[in-house]
């Protein structure tokens, strides 16, 4: 399965192309990507999905059975990946069994935390981003959905 969200969220043809874009992403010098993984809680490393996101407000999900996963995106050094709290994404229990590329890797969760700066997502997003962007507490997101895992 996968998601696109972006600018073109009702324009087929437009996503298309971003697709396009996605896959081509290794042929480009100097490319940054926004990366997170999604699993059912801290403890089950289980990986369900993982976004990426990209300068231009595509942002893309796949779950990690979609055969058309661009996993070139993760092992590829000339690509600069940017996660948030990246040990856990990157931990040998999720990523870190795929070989991805550990070299171009950027957190910004230890770059805040380097700053002094808040470091919860939903809190940081509130202080330091734009009005239009937003995320929620994960404990948030279960208690509205009445839900305990993320599945």
């Amino acid at each position: 399965m996968k998601v696109y969200l972006g600018k073109y969220q009702n324009d087929l043809y437009h996503q298309q192309v971003a697709y396009e874009n996605l896959y081509n992403l290794h042929t480009h010098d100097n490319v940054i990507i926004g990366c997170d993984i999604e699993t059912p809680s801290i403890t089950d490393k289980q990986l369900l999905a993982i976004g990426f996101a990209l300068p231009n407000d595509d942002a893309f999900g796949f779950s990690f059975d979609d055969p058309q996963l661009p996993w070139h995106l993760l092992v590829l050094p000339n690509i600069s990946k940017v996660f948030h709290n990246g040990t856990f994404d990157l931990s040998f229990d999720t990523l870190g069994m795929y070989n991805v590329d550990y070299e171009n890797i950027h957190d910004t969760a230890m770059i805040m935390r380097l700053l002094n700066y808040e470091v919860e997502l939903a809190k940081a997003t509130e202080l330091y981003l734009d009005k239009y962007y937003q995320t929620e507490k994960v404990s948030d997101v279960l208690k509205k959905y009445n839900a305990h895992k993320m599945t």
